[in-house]
């Protein structure tokens, strides 16, 4: 007898939602890859498309750019290096501080300050960073010890593992092979699998492979996004035709120094020249002048005029670009030309350049990059689990002066406090407590310190003081302070 199996039970209206999410996904990806073709196309376009700007200055079009490019720019690039490299060198000049407990080192603490030792965590991180911002994301590849075939990184993390190692790789290398197209899973629309391509070690640099790895081993990361949660716009996107520019300007300077250093000559022959039978011993003449540094010609019936050549300086058409930069960027101009450490650097493009480090520490560097890479060890096991209150990630202060700052601000200050002691009545005309605080700008625990500093050295040198006169006082009564030996009293006694 056949045993009838129970039908599914099928919710008609969570199925309908699912289709309509589906629904819903395809249409936005659909009319978002549409925009983007009537963006691209339309770009530089004017006059109701009789001008294209885009193609007379020989600029490419949006969907003409690919990752190679910026990566291209990124490698050659001097300009677009600094784009890509400022911001995160900036951030990174001192490394945080994992922090879960200030009392005493929690087990946490300890696991995670060996790990990033033993793995140079942090230089791994700044490597990625600089990947994720030449193109739309960059992924972390964590090398757990589940892994015993290429096949198992295809599949999910599974038990209690160890961080073998760490591998950055940029868009170039990191393909998104499948997608997450449950509607009802927390990871719609995300990333399922991705293909990375690599270099087998000790083989041909040119012979690269692929490795399908599962999402829980990588940390996906991007910058700059606006619609999608996946895919950001390149930090050189928008100044890609500033950056032609500059090769344009710079290049051409170059070409234009090298020929004016060399300039052109005009042959004019003679009324009553013949040139048919020296035509080519003058042509001799004239290769070797210019190819072998001859620094003659032999000529006969003929003239030679120079041509005056035309040297422009490029400085300002170079400035002009660099300012479109810094304003597409928001890094300052003199700061993206590399001289916030120098004399040019203004208070003011410095202190405004450290605020948004600050900023790209706290709202990128903790949530999308640090805070998931520490968490996902401790959910894997790597390390251990912090206690309920959490762990705190901590900077040093970009603001705080520097050992020459605070150097200079306290001769300063020396100078200051020597001008007003050496002043006559200055006491009366300022307290010494109130200069301390209102002029040198002290706070007042730091001006406490010091007027007791003060009351105390001042009750010491009138204690001194005290000391001499008593010495004095008894000089002056026929009594010596340090008492007279014994031979010296008898030679007084006997009168010799």
């Amino acid at each position: 007898m056949n045993r009838t199996k129970p039908k599914q039970v099928v919710n008609v209206k969570d199925e309908a939602r699912k289709m309509l999410r589906a629904s819903i996904h395809r249409v936005l990806s659909s009319s978002l890859l549409t925009s983007r073709a009537s963006l691209a196309h339309k770009l530089g376009q004017s006059f109701h498309g009789k001008r294209d700007l885009y193609e007379a200055l020989g600029y490419p079009q949006l969907n003409e750019i690919v990752f190679e490019d910026y990566y291209g720019k990124y490698r050659r690039g001097d300009i677009a290096a600094r784009i890509i490299d400022a911001p995160v060198e900036g951030a990174w000049q001192s490394m945080p501080e994992v922090i879960e407990s200030v009392d005493n080192e929690t087990a946490f603490e300890k696991e995670w300050s060996e790990l990033e030792k033993k793995h140079h965590i942090y230089s791994t991180l700044i490597r990625l960073e600089k990947l994720t911002r030449i193109g739309q994301y960059g992924v972390l590849l964590f090398g757990f010890s589940d892994v015993k075939t290429k096949e198992d990184m295809a599949k999910p993390v599974t038990g209690k593992v160890e961080l073998l190692y760490l591998q950055p790789y940029s868009e170039g290398n990191a393909t998104i092979k499948s997608w997450d197209r449950n509607p009802g899973s927390e990871r719609y629309g995300k990333p399922e699998v991705y293909q990375l391509s690599y270099t087998e070690p000790g083989s041909n640099a040119k012979i690269t492979n692929d490795l399908l790895v599962h999402h829980s081993r990588l940390l996906h990361v991007t910058e700059g996004l606006l619609e999608s949660n996946i895919f950001a716009l390149p930090i050189l996107e928008r100044i890609y035709n500033r950056l032609l520019n500059l090769e344009l300007i710079v290049g051409g300077s170059a070409e234009m120094f090298w020929q004016g250093a060399f300039p052109g000559f005009a042959f004019e022959a003679e009324a009553d020249a013949d040139l048919t039978a020296t035509a080519s011993e003058l042509e001799d003449e004239i290769d070797l002048y210019v190819h072998d540094f001859k620094r003659y010609m032999k000529l006969q019936g003929i003239k030679v005029n120079n041509l005056s050549p035309e040297v422009a300086d490029p400085s300002k058409h170079v400035d002009v670009q660099l300012l479109m930069i810094s304003i597409a960027t928001g890094i300052p101009k003199r700061i993206l030309e590399g001289s916030e450490r120098g004399e040019l650097a203004s208070s003011q493009d410095e202190g405004h350049w450290n605020d948004k480090l600050e900023n790209r520490r706290i709202y990128f560097i903790n949530p999308f990059i640090l805070e998931p890479v520490i968490n996902k060890l401790v959910e894997n096991k790597v390390i251990a689990a912090p206690g309920s209150d959490g762990y705190e990630i901590e900077w040093a202060d970009l603001s705080a002066p520097s050992d020459k700052d605070k150097a200079d601000v306290g001769k300063v200050r020396s100078d200051s406090i020597k001008n007003y002691a050496t002043a006559p009545d200055t006491e009366l005309l300022i307290p010494f407590d109130s200069f301390l605080e209102e002029i040198l700008d002290l706070d007042s625990e730091k001006v406490k310190r010091i007027m007791d500093a003060r009351e105390k050295q001042n009750e010491t040198l009138i204690q001194d003081d005290g000391e001499g006169d008593d010495d004095l006082i008894g000089q002056e009564g026929g009594k010596s302070a340090v008492p007279a030996t014994s031979g010296e009293n008898e030679g007084e006694g006997t009168g010799e």
